[in-house]
């Protein structure tokens, strides 16, 4: 006599590798500078660009906010910097189930002193009002 029986068989594949790209600009300049974070994410295996996938701006060790990559893979986050000093700026793709995390870093630094935005209200000093009159006897000019 034969005895039948079940044998499970679990298969998982590996995670894709990825790469991320990062640019930023500007760099560096006075307060407050804002900046434009642009880069790519990448699969490992053929090179494709990897869309609507999560991105994250981190600065100085903070998520500062994120973005989905469009369809080719580009994405782009800004971001305003307020105070003087070096900052670290990375993007983070933290994974999913099909591909694995990656991340990347640039510096920027801000200079000097806090400017704040120029004021372009007009200021009235004073005014002076004059006023021609026209009479038989002659010309006035009268002000105020």
């Amino acid at each position: 006599m034969g005895r039948s029986g079940q044998v499970l068989v679990s298969v998982s594949a590996p995670k894709v590798g990825t790469t991320l790209t990062i640019s930023v600009s500007p760099t560096s300049g006075p307060a407050p500078l804002s900046i434009v974070v642009s880069g790519k994410l990448t699969e490992n295996v053929y090179g494709y660009g990897l869309g609507f996938k999560t991105i994250n701006l981190i600065i100085n060790g903070e998520v500062i906010s994120s973005t989905d990559t469009k369809s080719t893979g580009t994405y782009a986050l800004y971001a305003t910097l307020t105070s003087p000093g070096t900052y670290v700026v990375e993007t983070e793709f933290p994974g999913d189930a099909e591909y694995e995390g990656c991340e990347v870093h640039n510096g920027v630094t801000v200079a000097g002193e806090e400017v704040p935005p120029p004021d372009y209200t007009p200021v009235i000093i004073g005014a002076i009002v004059a006023v021609v009159v026209s009479v038989s006897a002659g010309t006035w000019l009268l002000s105020r």
